[in-house]
Order: C-alpha cells, then structure tokens, then sequence
C-alpha cells in the first residue's frame, strides 16, 4: 500500500510538517490525504445481510483541500475530492464514468458520461457477481461549496465533521475484471494484466472479503444501476438510532405493526421518519415510482427466528442461522467513530447509519434488503501535507 506520509523522501517538494496535534507551533497544512484501512472499516448495508462485510476495497483513497484555519491553525475547513500531488500518491482517481481507465479533468473530456473521483471497483457475489464502483457526486449546486466533500477538522485532535460527503453506488452485473500478475500494487505502473481483454494494469484495489484485485485499467462494462448515497452528517463521533415510535411499519409480514429501522416515501426516496418525505408524507410505502412493489423489514430470520444482537459489538446474528447477519426488531444501534493523534498522522474513523434507497432492480434489492439501512465505520490514517508554493 502506497504510503501517503513520506515527507522525508519528497526532498524540496514538501514542506515538512511538525507533529500532528501542536496546531499552534506548525504551519497550516494545504491539503489531507486520506488512506482508507479497509481491513479495519465497516460496510453492513441493506436488511438482509446477504451484502454485509464487502465495504470498500484498500486502496480507496482520496485527498481533501484544507482552507479558513482559525488563528491557532486548529479548526479548519476541508473539501474534496482534489488530485494530490502525484509524487505522494500516483494513481489517479479522478476518471470518466463510463470508462474508469480513462483519467479525466472535466466531464466534456469524457464521450457519454460524467467526471468524477471514484474508489476502485468491488467485487461481490449476491446470487450472481456483481461488480461495483463508489464515486462523489457533487451536490446542489446550492449546498456550499458545491463539493461532495465539505466539512471541518481539528487539527488538534483529528475530529472530523463531514456537513456534505455525497457519494452513489453504480453496480454492474458482472463479475469484476480482475488485474493479474502485478508485482507492485498502488504505484501506478501497469505491472499485470486484465483478467478480461489482456490490458495491461496496476492494482489499485484489494477487496477486504473476497480475494480481489481490482484495477481502474480492467473497466466495468458500461450501464449499470446508480443510487445516490449521501452520507451527509458523517462524524468521528457516534451516530445512534433508536427504534422507537416515529420509525416507519415494516411491510414484510404484511399486516405487521412491527416498526422498521428504515422505510420508503411513495416517491422512491427512503426514509426514517415521515419528515423525509415531501409534503411530509407517508414513510413506509409499500410501493414505490411505477407502482413497483418493494419490502421493508429489519432482518430475514426465518419464523420463528430472532435477531440476536450483540451491544458490545454492534453485530447480530439471526437465532436459528448464526451466520445470517440482522438488524434487531428493537433497542439501539450505534457506529462509533473515533480520532487518534499519532507521530506525523491521525487515524479518524468517521461513522454514520443511512438509509439506502431500493437499486430498483429485483435480483439486488430481494438478496441484499433494500430499502434499507447502511451501518458503516470508515477507518482512515490522514496524514497533512503543506504543498510547494
């Protein structure tokens, strides 16, 4: 894995930065690069289980500009996804949409789709492969900056406060091409070959469940289904939910008055409450834009079954399936952040619980439970940067 922080071997390209915490004693730092521990981070997404675990490939990366310090050079603002200096980290992320082994500045540059920075593509098995790509999609116009990644940061403490962190899932039925035979992963040298088409490739991805190795130079095939998956609110602090009455009825019995982490306005948006719908509307339809018919409940336990949840761990399991994950039927639970000042770097992990809304296909909502919650704890090492005027 590449090394984000190597200040020493930069030479005159960086400007070398006293320890992290002493805000006061070091200059401000430009920039964040943001190197995600995938083994040590956590992706429980839908009702069902069936998706639980996957979460990001290592490799997923991305680096944030630092602006408007406080006199004391502590509280700052961030927001991203910006290029980083290509001599700390040269795999580009920044590509076109409808072929990520083209890298890209603009969305003119790219035939029929959009420029975004993207996480290296997953691969999962839900009934059939699948093959998914993470990417930041900017938001209103109208949200601040307009990034997809605004927020503000301790440079004390490394506590993180992401007000925007808009992102969406395109997912591909496919198996992902896999990138083989490259004796150096992460230095963007194209060492191995395309499982698929014979290109030559770098690693840019490891999966953290499965046995992946993934590149930006093995492209998933065009198309696909898009959700959005905004995370806005995501904290180094925890987030906790409580099911309590203003949450939405499952629809799964039918009939059932049990409640429901996660719910569906009739426009297709999801929802926790009725307050996220518009005109406040009904959370918890059945059906959703063209009268498509979807399922909402907490987990998959086969009657009489239960889900047994673990408070110290925040994981359950279902009672007559100890290796069928769930959501419980009651009670509360909490993704927990964290932030950590080390020599030269912070580890923050940012935690948030969202609500997914349905892919609208009926093979990947039916495997994996959407609507319906996404549980993650997204671990970094952060390391500051001060670029060369």
């Amino acid at each position: 894995m590449l090394a984000v922080l190597a200040w020493a071997a930069c030479g005159s390209h960086e400007a070398p930065l006293p320890p992290v915490g002493d805000a006061i004693a070091r200059a401000c730092p430009t920039h964040l690069e943001m190197e995600l521990i995938g083994q040590n981070s956590r992706f429980d997404p839908g009702y069902k289980g069936a998706a639980h675990g996957l979460g990001l490939a290592i490799g997923s990366d991305t680096t944030v500009k630092v602006s408007d310090c406080d006199s004391d050079c502590r509280r700052c603002k961030i927001r991203g996804p910006v290029r980083s200096d290509p001599v700390v980290k040269p795999v580009v992320s920044q590509r076109c949409l409808d072929d990520i082994s083209k890298t890209c500045t603009a969305d003119a540059e790219c035939p029929t789709g959009a420029c975004r920075f993207i996480f290296p593509p997953i691969s999962s098995m839900l009934i059939v492969p699948t093959c998914a790509i993470v990417y930041f999609e900017p938001p209103a116009s109208s949200v601040g900056s307009g990034d997809p990644m605004q927020g503000v940061i301790d440079l004390a403490t490394g506590e993180l406060d992401m007000s925007v962190m808009n992102m969406a899932v395109k997912v591909v039925l496919e198996q992902c091409k896999q990138c083989n035979g490259d004796p150096a992963t992460f230095d963007g040298v194209k060492g191995g070959t395309c499982s698929i088409g014979g290109n030559m490739c770098d690693v840019n991805g490891i999966g953290t469940k499965t046995s992946s190795f993934t590149s930006f130079d093995c492209p998933v095939s065009a198309g696909g289904i898009t959700i959005p998956l905004p995370a806005n609110g995501t904290t180094t602090g925890s987030r906790a939910w409580t099911l309590d009455s203003t949450r939405p009825k499952c629809t799964s019995p039918t009939g059932t008055a049990q409640k429901c982490w996660c719910g569906m306005c009739s426009n297709g948006d999801p929802c926790q409450s009725n307050s996220n719908c518009p005109n406040n509307t009904t959370c918890g339809a059945a059906t959703g834009p063209g009268n498509v018919a979807y399922v909402t409940a907490n987990h998959a336990c086969a009657s009489p079954g239960t889900c047994v949840w673990d408070p110290a761990t925040q994981r359950g399991h279902c009672s007559n399936a100890a290796t069928t994950p769930c959501f419980p039927d009651s009670g509360t639970i909490v993704a927990t952040g964290a932030a950590e000042v080390h020599d030269g770097y912070y580890i923050s992990q940012l935690a948030n619980l969202i609500c997914m809304p349905p892919f609208g296909d009926t093979l990947i909502d039916g495997v994996a439970g959407f609507p319906g919650p996404l549980f993650f704890q997204s671990r970094f090492r952060i390391s500051p940067r001060v670029a060369s005027p």
